[in-house]
């Protein structure tokens, strides 16, 4: 519970650092998604609040100055889509102040089939 002048509460709501957030998509064959289609990333902070939501082009984006608050704020939600793919997503992932913190994630086709073919084991 805030205890204290009202006028002040935001201050101590605020970030007092930043970071940075590398996002990596891949395809089904483990090789970077290349496709004409947009990918949709959000990025989602640990207090639920939508720090990122837009439309962005190849297969690595940089979101930067991504508020650090030292707490379970820090654990992030990232939210991958794309037309002609399934959605994928990844939580927590954890940033700190000063460092640039690298997802992979995959994007699976939406009329896919397993294919073992040429495996050994």
């Amino acid at each position: 519970m805030f205890c204290g002048d009202p006028r002040t509460r935001q201050e101590h709501d605020m970030p007092d650092s930043l970071a940075s957030l590398m996002v990596n998509v891949f395809n089904g064959t483990r090789q970077p998604l290349t496709t004409d289609k947009k990918l949709l990333i959000r990025v989602i902070d640990g207090n639920q609040k939508e720090q990122s939501a837009d439309f962005h082009n190849g297969p690595s984006v940089l979101f930067q100055s991504l508020p650090v608050f030292d707490n379970f704020g820090d654990n992030y939600t990232v939210i991958v889509s794309s037309a002609g793919y399934l959605d994928a997503g990844f939580t927590p992932v954890h940033i700190r102040k000063g460092t640039v913190q690298v997802l992979d994630i995959m994007l699976l086709p939406r009329d896919s089939t397993f294919n073992f073919a040429g495996l050994t084991w």
